[in-house]
């Protein structure tokens, strides 16, 4: 049987060591990155079942990271899991009027974002 693989995107080692840890003991096949950039160049080359990416990093953002896996035929059906240390009702709102459906996971509360009924 095949492990669902998944990728890690946060530019804090603590986070990344953290997931990493967490989810290889749950017996998924983890590939970490610090750069997102480096991440979707890995994406469109391997399979890949999900990602994980932080909103905050360098070069590019988790939005900008979701846009750019989207557009692509090969990656846009591929699910994206947002873990953030922003949770303002803001930053949600205007991700929502950007038509993704994204999974926010803050420290201090959760919400979902949908573009419809799953």
């Amino acid at each position: 049987m095949n492990k669902y693989r998944l990728v890690i995107i946060d530019d804090h080692v603590d986070v990344l060591e953290l997931l990493h840890y967490n989810l290889t003991r749950e017996d998924y096949e983890v590939k970490d990155f610090l750069n997102p950039v480096d991440a979707l160049q890995y994406i469109t080359r391997e399979n890949t079942d999900l990602v994980i990416t932080d909103w905050v990093l360098p070069d590019m953002d988790g939005l900008e990271l979701c846009r750019q896996l989207k557009r692509s035929p090969a990656t846009q059906t591929i699910p994206v899991m947002m873990v953030t240390g922003r949770n303002d009702e803001i930053d949600i709102v205007h991700s929502d009027s950007r038509g993704r459906r994204l999974r926010f996971v803050g420290h201090n509360k959760r919400k979902t974002i949908s573009d419809g009924p799953s």
